[in-house]
């Protein structure tokens, strides 16, 4: 564990958070880091599930990451509480699920990657005072770069995986595709180093039943020019950057990755050189900023 000192502040925080979502981890202690250095406020930052006391009279807050799917179908994995939101599914609506709700809901700020998990748990009306905790920090872990001499097909997920995720990539090799599957590589310079060799990257829910987008996964191969193609979603439209993703839906997505192959430079121009999306991942990143200032 480390305890640090910026200014008259303290954060205290871990130096081994699990593998899976590590980089977000140190993204945000990076954007904390920042927030103490410039406000003029002393606090004790707390960020994890841990307790350690200061011994100072600044004010201690508790924060910590929510990066569990909250659109859950009936049936799915995790779910204890069985409470329906609005957003509708092919067998009714989905299910607002806060995984470890008692621990999350005792912390003064809970980061949240997901503007449509937010959405679908304000749809139930139950989670006010949660809600009011929430902030919205999406993993800007690079700084946008387009560019690379790119010729990889890949996934994120290993070739021994799950059914549903096993029977796309049978599907893929059945049209001649030749996808390369990444089931070990998490930490920054890793991913990096392969996504400037990768020119479209497929990404497929791993259940039936959890449909957040995998904003984690996603979202910083995008940063570095990877042509996304996810599997279908609800509430896209509340995804900043849903215009800049090829969607298809479960069963389409072997033909709509070969599709993009065969038209890769279209697919690229209509993505990469569209000033909007770099208006748009730059408002973004500004914001990540922001929200701590405002905190």
């Amino acid at each position: 564990m480390i305890v640090e000192k910026i200014n008259n502040s303290f954060l205290y925080y871990t130096d081994s958070q699990v593998i899976h979502t590590r980089e977000y981890y140190n993204y945000i202690i990076g954007l904390i880091k920042t927030w103490l250095t410039t406000t003029n406020k002393e606090f004790n930052i707390i960020f994890g599930n841990y307790n350690f006391n200061f011994k100072n009279n600044n004010k201690t807050l508790k924060i910590d990451i929510q990066c569990e799917h909250t659109l859950v179908k009936e049936g799915g994995r995790s779910v204890d509480d069985i409470i329906y939101g609005t957003v509708k599914n092919s067998d009714g609506h989905y299910l607002v699920r806060i995984y470890k709700f008692p621990y999350l809901n005792s912390l003064d700020c809970v980061i949240e990657y997901s503007l449509p998990n937010i959405a679908n748990i304000e749809s139930c009306g139950k989670f006010q005072d949660y809600l009011s905790k929430v902030i919205y920090i999406p993993p800007m872990i690079y700084t946008p770069k387009f560019d690379g001499d790119k010729s990889k097909v890949i996934t994120l997920f290993s070739s021994k995986s799950n059914w549903r995720r096993t029977n796309i990539l049978q599907q893929m090799v059945n049209l001649g595709i030749n996808n390369d599957t990444f089931s070990d590589c998490f930490s920054k310079e890793c991913l990096l180093e392969l996504y400037k060799q990768t020119k479209i990257m497929v990404n497929v829910h791993q259940t039936d039943h959890h449909h957040t987008f995998e904003e984690l996964r996603v979202l910083p191969a995008l940063l570095n020019g990877v042509i996304i193609i996810s599997e279908d979603v609800p509430l896209k439209e509340k995804i900043p950057y849903s215009e800049f993703i090829v969607w298809a839906y479960y069963d389409d997505i072997p033909n709509k990755t070969l599709d993009v192959i065969n038209n890769y430079d279209f697919y690229y121009t209509n993505i990469f050189n569209n000033p909007k999306l770099l208006d748009v991942l730059n408002d973004m990143n500004n914001k990540n900023q922001d929200v701590f200032n405002r905190l």
